[in-house]
């Protein structure tokens, strides 16, 4: 449940991400901050609402709709806490890992790019697999 209910906003923040076009001065980091300052509030809005309707269920008198209600709101603001935090260190790692043109499935392995096909951008192994499925 946790899981479907915090999935919403890392679709959120990585389409803005996919999206976003970098500034000609920005670092890779600038433009995950500036990205983040737009999605942010949709994600803070969402898990709290969803925080919210969850521990007003902890009002209830019956004990197994109290506990689950308690512990669905607690575990959506934690979600959103790690999204906040570990999930963009993640996703900025990824960024970098895509820039300098390293394999999805093995990151510390660089192929060996001809100088006539470096200025095409290429698909990592995961891309094409999951894309001729």
């Amino acid at each position: 449940l946790v899981l479907a209910v915090g999935v919403d906003n890392i679709f959120i923040l990585v389409q803005s991400f996919q999206r976003d076009q970098r500034q000609a001065h920005e670092t890779l980091e600038d433009q995950i901050g500036r990205v983040l300052g737009r999605a942010g509030p949709s994600m803070l809005l969402t898990s709290i609402s969803e925080c919210v309707a969850f521990l007003l269920g902890g009002l209830t008198d019956m004990p197994a709709v109290k506990i689950f209600s308690l512990y669905a709101g607690m575990a959506v603001l934690f979600d959103f806490l790690l999204q906040i935090t570990c999930f963009i260190g993640l996703m900025t790692l990824d960024a970098r890992r895509m820039e300098e043109s390293r394999l999805d499935l093995c990151c510390c392995v660089k192929p060996g790019i001809n100088s006539k096909d470096s200025s095409k951008k290429q698909d990592g192994l995961l891309y094409t697999f999951v894309k001729d499925i």
